[in-house]
């Protein structure tokens, strides 16, 4: 079997480029594990499922809140197995709609595990049905990231767990330790913990979701104790022995006992099948090593998504399998800025971040004023009753641009792209206030940063 090119895995990064270059005017086959891992990790185990979990937990929380609102309501405790039927109806209307979409557009399937033969050349094995070879002129390695695990403790599936174990398990337990205080752990931890577990995270870093601002860290570290999550920084778990229904492990010299242990030490390259060394793709600390579109030093040979070493988010994802579809077709771009790209965590409340922090702008040099505006000033939030947080904007006090922006609050996520938007283009924070807001958005915000 032969294409013009050939995608190994079926994530954002896969199916965002084999959709790109059927619109090119190429053939294009989408190589994975089975049709159930179409969407990839995002859809499968990680984005969707996880917000989904989020929005539920979101919804029983004003349910208890309704009488502030004057609205009486029976409450009862919510159902995890209705949850879970709820998630997997979620994901499986995305991929439905996903996988009819790349056929309409003509993307070919093939199903099983892939690895290099030669360059140019892939085998699959497909089980039963026997190895297939499948040649191209361009492939695409999009195969995604996993879970990564703690050389002291190895998940059982049970008790002792990683995030795609977890969000699959039944989430049964009252008592769960969170191993990492990143943005899986954090959003994992909101649900869990707004849905009624009693949830312990633990972060060896000095703050947590290492590398935000440490205002906006703070500032979760405060909501997630609102809802009765307990935050303990600088430390990690000194050993978790399985004893019977529970897992044991000392925390800061203490000895804690939890129905389950979720390891959320963030993500690694999936990489190990394809068999690399066959075609002389290098490497570096387990990441393929591509130019500014996506090549590898291979020629017909790509890699995008998590299995490079750029911010491992979906959009980012997106974007690369983009960018090394054109370059296939020969339309090479000047690459991302991977400072432009959003960073947001469905905590509660929401995060969304983009260039610059404060601590990364003084590092680097720049001098800067920092202007901040909180959600209790706000009208919307108010009416909302979804009033913590605060907008947080670092301008270059030379030149007045917007170098960054950080954001706890409500639809967080959506305010962000107003300050991308400026990052991109470099403008002064003084042309983003100039802007007429409708009232009353959480928008206007921006507004009266100068106010």
């Amino acid at each position: 079997m032969r294409y013009d090119a050939v995608i190994i895995g079926g994530g954002p990064a896969g199916y965002k480029a084999a959709e790109k270059l059927v619109s090119l005017g190429r053939t294009a086959c989408i190589v994975e594990a089975g049709e159930d891992n179409i969407g990839g990790a995002c859809l499968n185990e990680g984005c969707i499922p996880v917000k989904s979990f989020l929005r539920a937990a979101d919804l029983y929380e004003k349910i208890k809140m309704s009488e502030e609102f004057g609205i009486d309501s029976e409450f009862k405790s919510p159902d995890f197995e209705k949850i879970r039927n709820s998630v997997r109806a979620n994901i499986e209307n995305i991929k439905s709609g996903l996988v009819s979409m790349l056929r309409s557009k003509g993307v070919s399937f093939e199903f099983g595990s892939a690895y290099f033969e030669e360059p140019g050349k892939i085998a699959l094995d497909g089980g039963k049905n026997g190895k297939k070879e499948i040649e191209a002129s361009d492939i695409v390695i999009a195969t995604g990231s996993r879970p990564a695990v703690l050389s002291f403790l190895e998940p059982d599936g049970e008790r002792i767990l990683t995030s795609t174990q977890f969000i699959k398990s039944d989430m049964s337990g009252d008592e769960i330790l969170i191993i990492g205080g990143g943005y899986i752990g954090c959003e994992i931890a909101t649900f869990a913990g707004k849905l009624g577990k009693k949830v312990t995270v633990i972060e060896i870093s000095p703050q947590l979701i290492p590398g935000e601002d440490g205002d906006i860290a703070r500032a979760l570290k405060r909501e997630l104790s609102g809802i009765g999550v307990e935050v303990v920084l600088d430390t990690g778990a000194e050993r978790c022995l399985v004893s019977g229904d529970k897992v044991e492990t000392v925390i800061n010299g203490n000895r804690r006992s939890f129905d389950k242990v979720l390891v959320a030490a963030g993500r690694i390259p999936d990489i190990e099948k394809l068999n690399l060394a066959n075609i002389g793709v290098k490497t570096d600390e387990g990441f393929i090593m591509v130019d500014r579109n996506m090549k590898t030093g291979v020629d017909g040979i790509y890699a995008a998504g998590d299995v490079i070493d750029t911010p491992m988010l979906a959009h980012t994802a997106f974007r690369e399998g983009v960018i090394a579809a054109e370059a296939i077709a020969g339309r090479k771009g000047p690459g991302i800025d991977y400072n432009i790209v959003p960073r947001v965590i469905f905590t509660a409340p929401e995060i969304g971040a983009v260039g610059l922090t404060e601590e990364s702008a003084r590092k680097l040099g720049f001098e800067i004023n920092v202007h901040k505006r909180h959600f209790k000033a706000n009208s919307r939030a108010i009416i909302m009753k979804q009033d913590s947080g605060f907008v947080k904007v670092i301008v270059n006090s030379r030149t007045g641009a917007v170098l960054g922006a950080s954001v706890i609050g409500p639809y967080a996520s959506e305010m962000i792209h107003l300050f991308s938007s400026a990052v991109r283009s470099g403008s002064a924070l003084s042309e983003l206030t100039s802007i007429i807001y409708a009232h009353p958005t959480f928008s206007e915000m921006i507004t009266d940063m100068f106010l």
